[in-house]
Order: structure tokens, then sequence, then C-alpha cells
């Protein structure tokens, strides 16, 4: 609601992009390649006479993409779906932020405040150009682990860091969100 508030889109129409210059058409034109052809590889609707194909141009984001595919459930719009992409960036974001500061120990009220001043860094505004990038909850999955790592054996934390599936299903989604943060 504080994104939506602080972007002025509660009266937008959500079928018009809330970017459409620079990088943001790129990213559109993979959201309908991905939308009506399954992947962001190959469109025959584009590069006559055989189609285009983006072999040569790897994105390392199939967790980006496949959550492309969950909000198209909602309708075959690009622009919807890049709306929607956006605006859920800040509730995966806050959303793995919180998890974080639990899983390090943080108080409920604190992580939740922390969660919510995070996920609404200038920064996740000033990136609606770049749409995979303003998904930064992988961040914070990162983070947390290098810090689980970093303080290990401190008394305030588990000292049990044996890999889970779970751990492994986490960091595999973080990791399929591109190496950007990875890095």
């Amino acid at each position: 609601a504080a994104a939506l508030t602080e972007m002025r889109t509660w009266h937008a129409d959500p079928h018009v992009p809330y970017l459409a210059a620079g990088d943001a058409s790129a990213t559109q034109y993979m959201i309908k390649t991905v939308l009506e052809h399954g992947w962001y590889t190959r469109n025959p609707d584009v590069g006559a006479p055989f189609g285009a194909t983006m072999y040569d141009f790897p994105i390392p984001e199939p967790t980006n993409f496949l959550l492309v595919r969950i909000l198209g459930v909602f309708g075959k719009d690009p622009f919807l779906v890049y709306n929607l992409f956006y605006l859920f960036s800040f509730a995966s974001v806050g959303l793995a932020a919180w998890w974080g500061f639990r899983r390090l120990g943080i108080v409920r009220p604190m992580a939740i405040a922390g969660a919510f001043l995070f996920s609404m860094l200038f920064y996740h505004f000033i990136r609606l150009g770049h749409l995979f990038l303003a998904s930064y909850f992988s961040a914070a999955i990162f983070a947390t682990y290098a810090t689980r790592l970093a303080l290990y054996r401190l008394p305030h934390l588990s000292s049990d860091l044996r890999i889970s599936f779970g751990t492994v299903l986490l960091l595999a989604i973080a990791a399929g969100a591109g190496v950007y943060y990875a890095f």
C-alpha cells in the first residue's frame, strides 16, 4: 500500500505500463514473449523472416520468468504483468527481509520495521526500468545466509547449519533471480 501511495497509482490504469522507455521496453518485450510463447528465447512474431531467437543473449533469471508466467494468470497483457511484477516485488522484498531479520534473531517489531524500510529503499523506485533488478528479494536471502555463516557459533544464533531441503530450495529460488545480487 505504501508503494502504491508513493507512486500515486491508486487510480492508474493497470494496463498502462508504469514506464515505457529505455530498458523497460526490452523487459516488456520479454514478458510478452514469455506470456505468448512460453519462454523469452524464441518469438516467431518478430525478426522476419525466421523469427527472433535470444539464445545468444542468456538471461539467468528463471525465477523471475516463472513469476511472469504465474502473473500471466491474471491476464496476457504484458503491461499488466509488468506492473503486477513491480508491485509484487515490494511484497517479496519485504517478506524476504522480514524472514532474514527473524532468522538472525531480530525481534518481531524491529524485523517488521526493517523489512518495510528495506522494501521501500529509493533504489526500488529508480530500478523500475530494470524490472528484474527492482525485485531484490534474493539480496536479503543471500545476506541472511552470509551473515549466519559469518556469525557461526554465536550464542544467540542456532549453531545448526545443516543444509535442509528448504534451504536448498530457497537458495535455488534466490539464485534463479539473477546473478547480480549473488555477486
